[in-house]
């Protein structure tokens, strides 16, 4: 049996939604960008797709939202619909999956970018970007 106040949140829940949708219907469909990151420890030991490694220069992954902090170290398209990659740490071995499709882009990152004073860890992580179009509320 739920208490009091979680069903006072949930009615509250409810009725600002619906009273969200009924004052802003949808009004059109803009394209948005969702980056999923995956930090980890350890040695990559397999991938299921081909990326493309930026062994010849370094550059930040992006210029704002803390983007900036992060070297560029690898990009790869998807083509399939299911993209793995294997990492081993210590004496493990961890996957990562993700279903994905065609405007699905990997990134392998490492932290440490514009710190001049190298106050950073420089750590390792995956971004798994997905780029789709969502209807957006609109008065």
């Amino acid at each position: 049996m739920k208490s009091k106040k979680e069903i006072i949140t949930l009615l509250l829940i409810v009725l600002l939604t619906r009273a969200v949708i009924a004052q802003h219907p949808v009004a059109f469909f803009n394209q948005h960008q969702y980056d999923l990151p995956f930090q980890y420890q350890g040695q990559i030991m397999k991938t299921s797709f081909i990326y493309k490694a930026f062994t010849n220069s370094k550059e930040p992954f992006g210029k704002a939202n803390g983007y900036q902090f992060y070297w560029k170290e690898a990009e790869a398209t998807i083509k399939d619909s299911l993209a793995r990659f294997s990492i081993l740490n210590g004496k493990s071995f961890y996957t990562i999956s993700s279903l994905t499709d065609d405007s699905t882009k990997i990134f392998f990152v490492w932290s440490g970018a514009n710190d001049p004073q190298f106050n950073l860890r420089h750590e390792p992580a995956c971004i798994i970007r997905k780029k789709c179009t969502m209807p957006i509320l609109s008065m």
